[in-house]
């Protein structure tokens, strides 16, 4: 949850694609593209587009070396 990753400081450093902004999570995309670039191959990545559980901004992804 958000509020628990927060310090009496403020949010920490991100040193990621969330550098220089407030977001708390990476984007599909992102994490699509830091699996990949980690050499892993997306196996799974639910939900599909048009599916009403996209709506609660959750996925699933599954990847293997």
């Amino acid at each position: 949850m958000p509020f628990a990753l927060s310090t009496q400081d403020g949010p920490p450093r991100r040193l990621d694609g969330r550098a220089g902004t407030t977001r708390t999570y990476l984007s599909r995309e992102e994490w699509l593209k830091a699996l990949e670039g980690s050499g892993l191959r997306v196996e799974v990545d639910l939900p599909r587009a048009g599916d009403p559980l996209a709506a609660l901004s959750q996925r699933l992804l599954v990847a293997t070396r």
